[in-house]
């Protein structure tokens, strides 16, 4: 189920087609609603994660994911510098970001890592190396707001009513045993991420929500996740859960269907 369709169901699909005699398409058809209903687990369990830290507030750290004052202390500027940015920062930043995207996509084309991978590696570098101004990053900051606030319902309903194969989605839940082990696979990740967390120094809340968009439709998936955990500034970190996630998982699965089949 990682990776969503374009880096999870999709190369898997071609992966078994190598390996067992049925077709692309057929085998396809048969995980993308696993993928599906993967996603929808994940969006519940999101919901319950976010109760869960408003009942025990010391688990969350409200869209912070290392335990640590440093953490607390950067947000909080991030936020003060937003509520000063103008119009002019956010178009620089969003022509930066562009930019940028377009440079992973042409790193795509040669070495083929995802272009999403390669805008947060670059931009990791830059905010590491302290290559980006405060002003860049109030107008980035800005301009994520505005794109939460104002994008994020409409594309999710959009998402919702026009690009989920609700015929597909409804024929898993004739399917029992595939419920089963849908719904337990995710909780599993979710729970295992929890618990992790807690000896990694890590808030559970936050690194569990972050890890179960590994579970979902892609990015997509993602934004239906974090909206649902009310933790839409972990989308970064949700990027890498979708894009590693997926990687393994084809990558594992295709071998042990190569070794069992």
């Amino acid at each position: 189920m990682a990776g969503g369709v374009g880096e999870g169901a999709l190369p898997l699909s071609l992966g078994y087609a190598a390996i067992i005699s049925m077709t692309q398409p057929k085998i396809f058809a048969m995980i993308l609603p696993c993928v599906m209903l993967g996603s929808l687990v994940a969006v519940i369990l999101a919901g319950i994660l976010k109760k869960i830290g408003d009942v025990h507030p010391e688990w969350t750290g409200n869209g912070r994911l290392v335990a640590s004052d440093e953490a607390e202390s950067g947000l909080d500027n991030l936020t003060q510098k937003s509520n000063g940015a103008d119009i002019e920062k956010m178009l620089v930043s969003g022509i930066l970001a562009v930019a940028l995207y377009l440079l992973g996509v042409w790193v795509n084309s040669v070495i083929h890592l995802p272009a999403p991978i390669v805008l947060l590696i670059v931009v990791m570098a830059a905010k590491m190396l302290g290559w980006i101004p405060a002003s860049l990053q109030a107008g980035g900051s800005s301009l994520y707001s505005l794109t939460v606030k104002g994008i994020t319902p409409p594309l999710l309903f959009g998402v919702g009513v026009a690009m989920t194969p609700w015929k597909s989605l409804i024929t898993v839940f004739t399917n029992v045993p595939m419920l089963i082990t849908i719904v337990v696979t995710v909780t599993g990740i979710v729970t295992a991420a929890f618990f992790s967390a807690k000896f990694l120094g890590m808030y559970p809340v936050d690194t569990a929500i972050a890890v179960s968009c590994c579970s979902g439709q892609g990015g997509t998936g993602a934004l239906a996740i974090l909206a649902a955990g009310d933790r839409m500034v972990l989308m970064p970190f949700a990027q890498v859960a979708v894009r590693l996630g997926g990687a393994i998982t084809v990558t594992l699965s295709i071998f042990l269907m190569r070794l069992f089949a």
